[in-house]
């Protein structure tokens, strides 16, 4: 009997999240206008200056990473969508810069191979960076490979089978890719590893001529790039400090442009970025951390830790902004798990200077919400009408989800986290909060098992909530919590 073998694409979440924080930036004519550590905080793609085909562009591009398409999938999905737009071929385009008309290259088929293969490959090296930070105590050796056939830049043959510790400031300029086409990658290897397999450290980089200085005609700036780099690479897109970037370069783009849009913009980049740095404490640690981003100006606060796998202990300064209402914050924090919010989670939204919440969840769980039209209580209470649906919620899934656990079809983690998320929903369909949830493949797996059950579940967990909000005392909610559930 032979039998069938389904290969499933596992996303490589930290390559995903490092894309997905990038702001859309439709301000560039010319490759050159966004340089280097730029292209770590901003999307952009030469010539296309149409917001929503810049967005069609990039979800292709998330496609790719998060779903493995490939380059000719890439390529079916997005010409159309190009050539229906008038976004391909050669056109005559107005430079902003010189205010000329000039004969340029739109959408084809080698330009799509370029976008497609140069924010793969760079998002693979910025997760990639993260996990070899991740390692380095216990494989603190990197191991520079090129592929050696007749396309392999000399320089970059030159660097083949360099070995050199993950802190040394080498791999800075030299973390492939080094420039565009380029199939360069790095190994990491443990002290046992490296000699296992015959390698042995380099006393350093091999020489490979000068730095070039670069004059940039867009930007009338020279830069300096690495020998064997192509412009605009010989930056390691794993170590780039974004927020400190994104500030700059949007100070610097978004300068006489309208206050509103210019704010709009500043925090998307924030709030991006936000969600990408406590992420991406989460790969490296498996623990929680914060960001505060400032609606009124677009800054976000340094990220915050205390080294626990399920909260963040709020230190004065968190504590007196939250509290103060003239703030607008968005409150960003991961969840290692990938568990939906917590009744603290939501009960914070009642603090006065929270505009929103937003927890980010390590497998591509997401959920951005604030109070709703029907928010009247405090943060106890709301976290008392939550106590209630979670406790007595579980009475109410126990005989649904239990033969389903018993059968295979469900883990016990996966009742857990379908509790939670019914609470969550229950919340909103009764007004107490406002916003969105997206959840990743896995877990819509669950809600499709459930079948025509779910809206039952739905029914009864939404009662719950609506049955405790009907009731004033926080106090006696939170007894009865305890009362029927202390033995659990």
């Amino acid at each position: 009997m032979t039998g069938t073998i389904e290969l499933t694409p596992v996303p490589f979440e930290e390559a995903l999240a490092y894309f997905r924080a990038k702001t859309d930036l439709p301000i560039s004519f010319s490759y050159m206008d966004v340089r280097a550590e730029a292209h770590a905080v901003a999307f952009v793609v030469a010539k296309c200056m149409q917001l929503d085909l810049l967005r069609d562009i990039r979800q292709a591009i998330d496609d790719a990473l998060a779903k493995g398409i490939t380059q000719q999938q890439f390529n079916r999905q997005l010409i159309p969508l190009l050539q229906a737009a008038g976004w391909w071929g050669r056109q005559e385009m107005l430079d902003p810069k010189t205010g000329e008309m000039m004969s340029v290259q739109l959408g084809s088929l080698r330009r799509l191979q370029i976008i497609y293969e140069t924010n793969l490959r760079t998002a693979y090296a910025a997760g990639h960076w993260q996990r070899i930070e991740r390692a380095a105590e216990d494989r603190p050796w990197l191991r520079y490979v090129a592929v050696l056939d007749n396309r392999t830049r000399p320089q970059h043959r030159r660097l083949h089978g360099m070995v050199l510790r993950w802190d040394d400031s080498t791999w800075n300029s030299y973390f492939p890719p080094l420039g565009y086409r380029c199939r360069c990658r790095v190994q990491q290897y443990s002290d046992t590893d490296l000699a296992a397999y015959g390698h042995k450290p380099s006393d350093g980089a091999p020489y490979l001529g000068s730095p070039r200085p670069f004059y940039n005609e867009r930007t009338g700036k020279t830069e300096i790039v690495p020998p064997g780099c192509d412009p605009g690479f010989g930056y390691n897109p794993g170590k780039v400090d974004r927020l400190e970037v994104a500030r700059k370069l949007l100070d610097d783009k978004l300068t006489g442009w309208p206050h509103d849009i210019a704010l709009a913009v500043r925090n998307e980049a924030a709030d991006r970025l936000a969600q990408a740095a406590v992420l991406r404490h989460g790969y490296q640690t498996g623990n929680e951390a914060a960001v505060l981003v400032d609606r009124k100006t677009g800054a976000a606060s340094p990220l915050l830790t205390s080294g626990l796998p399920d909260r963040v202990d709020l230190p004065a300064d968190w504590k007196a902004r939250i509290a103060d209402p003239s703030e607008a914050l968005v409150w960003h924090h991961n969840h290692p798990s990938n568990g939906s919010p917590s009744g603290e989670d939501v009960a914070q939204t009642a603090a006065p200077g929270v505009a929103e919440m937003a927890v980010h969840g390590q497998a591509g769980d997401d959920y951005r919400f604030r109070r709703g039209a029907n928010w009247t209580g405090d943060a106890q209470t709301i976290g008392a009408i939550w106590d209630f649906a979670w406790w007595n919620g579980r009475d109410v899934l126990r005989p649904v989800v239990g033969p389903l656990v018993r059968a295979g079809a469900l883990a016990n983690d996966d009742g857990t986290w379908l509790l939670g998320w019914l609470t969550h929903s229950a919340l909103s369909q009764a007004g107490v909060i406002s916003g969105t949830a997206t959840v990743n493949d896995a877990h819509r797996a669950v809600l499709e098992k459930l079948g025509d059950k779910l809206d039952s579940l739905e029914r009864a967990v939404a009662d719950l909530v609506s049955r405790r909000w009907s009731q004033s005392s926080t106090h006696a909610a939170r007894k009865e919590c305890h009362d029927q559930h202390s033995t659990l």
